[in-house]
C-alpha cells in the first residue's frame, strides 16, 4: 500500500544541525591519511625480505611522502626492526630484513605516514604474520599442563631438558603469561633436580581467547626461549546483538549472534527456547555467527538447545523494554533504494533518520508517524559503494538506533589474472596478463603491484587484501581480520557482519566502527517514499 506522503530533508533544521556538531565533536580521524600495504606472503622464514607495496588511502601525496614501517612483537610490545620509505604518488615500495635471531612465532607488521607523528590518530595498518625458524637448540621445553579453566586458578607444569633427555637441574626459568598480547603475570624460578618447574598462577579472566606463556631458561649456560599456547576451556558464550540496538516487548525483532567455545567460534544449529518451548531456529556459519526472528516477552527464560548437546543452555538476552524505538532493515545490501521499518514509542510519534558515514550525510529527514510505525523507502543513488548507517534519533535529537549498511556492494572492480602456461621450468619466463573491469564489464586504469608466492606461505584468511581493508578492516577494532576467499560474493556473511561488527550501538561514549570523523552535509535526498504507515 503506497501513501502519497513523503518525508523532506530538512536542510535548517536545528535538530539536525545539532547532530551534524555532536557528529563533529567526536569525529577526528576518519578523513586523515590511512596506508595499506600488499605484502608478497604471510609466512616467512629468518634472513628472508619482507617486501612490500604501500597504497596511500584518504591522503594526499603531497604531504604524506614518508612511510614508517616496523616489525613488532605484540606480546612484549618491542620493535625488533624498522625503517622508513619514501611515498609518491600515492605508492611506496621496499622491504625489511628478518633477523635471525628471531624465534618461531607470530609477530606484527604495522605501517602509517608522517600524519600519525602529528596527531597520533591516524588509522595504523597492521598485518599479523607468522617467523618459521628451524629449531637449532638442544634444550627441550616439554609442557607437562593439562588443560586450563579460565576463572580457576591455573596450574602449569613444564620440563627442561637437554637433546639426551638429562634434566636441567638447578637452572632458571623466566615465565610471562600473556592473554592476547595483554602480559596477566610474570616471574622467576628454579627447575628443581629433574628439570621441572610447577607453577601456580592466578585464574585467567572468563573473557580469555588466548593464553600463551612465553619462556626463557637454559641449560648449562646454553639460553633458550619459546612461546607455548595452553589449551583454554571456556564455557559456550553467546553474545546478543538485537538490530537496531534495542528489543521491544512483544515486537518481532532480528537477533545476531555470535557462539564460542574454548575461544574459539562454534558452528552450530538448534533452537531458542522460551520457557522451554522451541520459538525459534537458528544455525550459525563457522564464525560462529548467525541470526534469527522471534518475538521478545519480558519476564521469561530464556535457553539455547543444540542439536550435538542433550540439555539446553540458559542464555541472557539483552534487555527487553516494555516500549521504545526500534529499526530494521531487511536488505543491508541495497542498490537503488534501502527499505526501513521504524517503530516510535507510544510518547512520540515523529522521528529523524540520517544515513552517514560519519563524514557525509546522504540523507536527512523528520518523518512523522502518527500510529507509531511506517516503513520507508530511501534512494541510494548517491550513496557511494561502501559502509554507512543509518541513525534514528528521537524528535527531541537523541540517537535511540542505528544500522549498519554495505551500499552498491555489486559496483566493484573485477580483476582478471591468466598466465600463458600451466607449467614452467626453473628459470623460465612466465608472462602474466591482468585485466581489470567495473561492475559493468568496462575496462578500469589503475595502479597494481603483484607478488609471487609458494602457495603454503601465504595464509589466505589472515592476508589483508586492499578491498577488505578499504571497505571494512580499517574501520574495525585492530586487529581484526575478516574471511578472505570471495569476501564480498557472501551475501549472508556480509549481512552477518553487518549485524555484529560494524556498529556503535549508538553510546556516545562508543566511536563507529573504530574511529569518528568530522561530519559535514554534502547533500539531503528530496524526499523519501513513506510506503505503510
Amino acid at each position: 500500500m503506497l501513501c502519497g506522503q513523503a518525508a523532506s530533508g530538512q536542510r535548517s533544521s536545528p535538530v539536525i544541525d545539532s547532530m551534524v556538531v555532536s557528529f563533529g565533536e567526536k569525529s577526528q580521524v576518519r578523513g586523515l591519511p590511512a596506508v595499506y600495504l600488499h605484502l608478497d606472503k604471510t609466512i616467512y622464514v629468518r634472513n628472508e625480505h619482507i617486501w612490500f607495496t604501500a597504497y596511500l588511502l584518504n591522503g594526499s601525496p603531497e604531504t604524506e611522502q614518508t612511510l614508517y614501517v616496523a616489525l613488532t612483537d605484540p606480546m612484549k610490545k618491542e620493535v625488533l626492526v624498522q625503517s622508513r620509505f619514501v611515498m609518491s604518488k600515492y605508492m611506496g615500495q621496499g622491504y625489511l630484513m628478518v633477523p635471525d635471531s628471531l624465534e618461531s612465532g607470530e609477530y606484527r607488521l604495522v605501517a602509517y605516514t608522517s600524519s600519525y607523528l602529528k596527531s597520533q590518530q591516524q588509522e595504523v595498518f597492521q598485518q599479523a604474520i607468522s617467523i618459521r625458524a628451524p629449531d637449532k637448540s638442544r634444550i627441550i621445553v616439554n609442557d607437562l599442563s593439562g588443560p586450563v579453566q579460565t576463572g580457576q586458578p591455573l596450574s602449569l607444569k613444564y620440563k627442561v631438558t637437554n637433546y639426551e633427555q638429562k634434566p636441567a637441574d638447578k637452572e632458571p626459568l623466566i615465565y610471562r603469561l600473556y592473554d592476547g598480547n595483554h602480559l596477566l603475570d610474570s616471574g622467576r624460578k628454579q627447575t628443581d633436580i629433574w628439570g621441572e618447574v610447577q607453577l601456580k598462577l592466578p585464574p585467567a579472566p572468563d573473557s580469555t581467547r588466548e593464553l600463551v606463556m612465553d619462556i626463557n631458561t637454559s641449560y648449562k649456560k646454553e639460553p633458550r626461549n619459546i612461546r607455548i599456547p595452553l589449551q583454554v576451556r571456556t564455557p559456550l558464550r553467546v553474545r546478543w546483538f538485537a538490530e537496531g540496538g534495542s528489543m521491544v516487548a512483544y515486537r518481532r525483532s532480528r537477533m545476531a549472534f555470535e557462539i564460542s567455545e574454548n575461544g574459539r567460534a562454534l558452528s552450530a544449529q538448534g533452537e531458542l527456547l522460551a520457557a522451554g518451548l522451541p520459538v525459534a531456529a537458528f544455525r550459525s556459519n563457522t564464525a560462529g555467527r548467525g541470526w534469527l526472528y522471534f518475538v521478545p516477552m519480558p519476564g521469561v527464560e530464556y535457553s539455547l538447545k543444540l542439536l550435538d548437546r542433550k540439555e539446553a543452555i540458559p542464555v541472557t538476552l539483552p534487555d527487553i523494554l516494555p516500549d521504545g524505538y526500534t529499526l530494521s532493515v531487511e536488505n543491508a545490501l541495497p542498490e537503488d533504494a534501502l527499505d526501513v521499518t521504524i517503530h516510535t514509542p507510544d510518547n512520540d510519534s515523529s522521528c529523524f533518520v540520517a544515513l552517514h558515514n560519519y563524514h557525509d550525510i546522504y540523507f536527512s529527514g523528520a518523518i512523522l508517524l502518527p500510529r507509531h510505525q511506517a516503513r520507508i523507502r530511501l534512494p541510494m543513488h548517491e550513496v557511494p559503494r561502501g559502509l554507512v548507517t543509518l541513525t534514528l534519533f528521537s524528535g527531541s535529537g537523541e540517537p535511540v538506533a542505528e544500522r549498519a549498511i554495505l551500499a552498491h556492494n555489486s559496483q566493484r572492480l573485477q580483476v582478471n589474472i591468466t598466465t600463458d602456461s600451466a607449467q614452467y621450468h626453473t628459470r623460465s619466463k612466465v608472462k602474466v596478463k591482468v585485466k581489470v573491469t567495473n561492475s559493468k564489464g568496462e575496462p578500469v586504469r589503475g595502479m597494481l603491484s603483484a607478488g609471487l608466492a609458494l602457495d603454503k606461505r601465504v595464509d589466505t584468511f589472515r592476508f589483508r587484501d586492499i578491498d577488505r581493508y578499504y571497505y571494512f578492516e580499517q574501520h574495525l577494532p585492530s586487529p581484526a581480520i575478516l574471511p578472505g576467499f570471495r569476501f564480498f560474493d557472501d551475501e549472508r556473511q556480509l549481512e552477518e557482519l553487518l549485524l555484529t561488527k560494524c556498529w556503535t550501538r549508538y553510546r556516545k561514549d562508543a566511536p563507529p566502527y573504530h574511529h569518528l570523523s568530522f561530519m559535514k552535509k554534502t547533500s539531503t535526498a528530496s524526499c523519501c517514499s513513506i510506503i505503510s504507515q
